[in-house]
């Protein structure tokens, strides 16, 4: 969902670093903020439940006598 998205796309963006100019192969340098991995864990985990929650409505509306 956008509602969902945008906010999270905004707060990973805010935590990366790209390098000004690539280095001398072509490759631009990334960084990342401290605590990067926990931010991105938690809300991952926060997506999948929401997900699967999701799905489960969804299927339920689609088969609604198999409870």
């Amino acid at each position: 969902m956008v509602e969902d998205s945008l906010p999270l796309a905004r707060h990973v963006y805010d935590q990366v670093t790209l390098a000004e100019e690539p280095d001398s192969e072509g490759r631009w340098e990334i960084t990342v903020a401290d605590g990067f991995e926990n931010d991105a864990a938690t809300f991952t985990d926060k997506q999948l439940a929401k997900a699967g929650y999701r799905l489960a409505e969804l299927l339920k509306a689609i088969y609604p006598d198999t409870d």
